[in-house]
């Protein structure tokens, strides 16, 4: 299961960001999560939950997870698609040579936070 360590680098980067920010805490944070790593979203979730006990600011902190799906640009015709499933081939012209871009990162998009007295 990935997806724990994944959740444990996602809890550290908010941390990390509320940092500067003494007696703010997390309260939504939205993450971009690439087709092709392979992440599970509700496990994801299911992960952040069970280790953002303990850590101060992040304790009622939910987790959004937005699928990302991988691109593709054909170099025989020049297409450029959004591929909708795990098979890289041109959906114009069939072709398999392509290239796949996207779809392969996590990113912390936004994180949405309460600073102290409702700031």
């Amino acid at each position: 299961m990935h997806e724990l360590g994944i959740a444990d680098e996602i809890l550290s980067a908010v941390e990390d960001a509320l940092a500067p920010r003494p007696g703010f805490r997390a309260l939504r944070v939205r993450v971009r999560a690439g087709r092709l790593r392979g992440v599970e979203a509700e496990t994801l979730r299911f992960a952040f939950e069970a280790l953002r006990g303990g850590r101060p600011g992040l304790e009622g902190a939910t987790l959004e997870v937005e699928e990302e799906a991988p691109r593709f640009r054909c170099r025989a015709c020049g297409a450029e698609a959004i591929l909708p499933d795990w098979v890289a081939l041109c959906p114009s012209c069939g072709s398999p040579d392509g290239e796949v871009s996207g779809g392969n990162e996590i990113v912390v998009e936004t994180i949405e936070a309460e600073g102290p007295e409702g700031e």
